[in-house]
C-alpha cells in the first residue's frame, strides 16, 4: 500500500509575523550596510509550510529607494547566505507604508512582501528574513522589540522572549 501524500498546509502569515504587533514593538532599529537579519524557526507542521508574503513595520522609509525581502537558510544559528526559491520580494518607495504614533496612539501600517510564488519552509528547521535597502540607504527605521523595553504606547514590560529566534 502506498503511503499517502501529505501537503504542507499554506499557512496564512498572519502566524508568522517577525517584527510587528506579536513582537510587542518597542524600538526602532536603522540599517544599511549590514543587513537586518531575523531569525525564526518552523515548528508543529509536518511536512512544512508554505508562505506567500510578510509584513514589517517601518518608521521611515526612503522617499528614492526600495527594499528587497529575502528569506534565507540559517547555518549553525546564524543567517547563511543562501536565498530560498521565490525568497526575494522588492518593495518600491511608493508601495512602502509607515507606522509612527501619533501623540500616544500608535498607528500601525504594515508593508507588505507578497513573493512571486509560495515559499516553502521546512518543518524543524530555522530560517531568517533579511531586509536589504537598495543602495545600502540608511533612511529606513523598522520597529522592533527589546527585552526588558517597555511596548510601545504603553507602560507593559517586555519580560519574555515572545517566539524563538535572535535578531541579528
Amino acid at each position: 500500500v502506498p503511503e499517502p501524500v501529505v501537503e504542507p498546509p499554506i499557512v496564512d502569515i498572519d502566524e508568522w509575523r517577525f517584527i510587528d504587533l506579536e513582537f510587542e514593538l518597542t524600538n526602532l532599529w536603522q540599517f544599511g550596510m549590514d543587513p537586518l537579519a531575523q531569525t525564526f524557526k518552523v515548528t508543529g507542521h509536518p511536512g512544512g509550510v508554505f508562505i506567500d508574503s510578510v509584513d514589517l513595520f517601518f518608521e521611515t522609509v526612503s522617499s528614492t529607494n526600495g527594499i528587497n525581502l529575502q528569506i534565507r537558510e540559517v547555518i549553525n544559528g546564524v543567517p547563511g547566505p543562501r536565498v530560498l526559491p521565490f525568497a526575494d520580494k522588492y518593495v518600491g518607495p511608493a508601495d512602502m507604508f509607515t507606522s509612527y504614533m501619533e501623540g500616544a496612539t500608535p498607528a500601525f501600517n504594515s508593508t507588505n512582501f507578497r513573493f512571486d510564488a509560495p515559499v516553502f519552509l521546512q518543518n524543524d528547521t530555522s530560517y531568517c528574513i533579511v531586509p536589504m535597502p537598495e543602495g545600502n540607504d540608511e533612511s529606513f527605521r523598522l520597529w522592533v522589540s527589546e527585552l526588558g523595553e517597555n511596548q510601545v504606547a504603553t507602560q507593559d514590560r517586555i519580560s519574555k522572549q515572545p517566539h524563538d529566534g535572535i535578531l541579528f
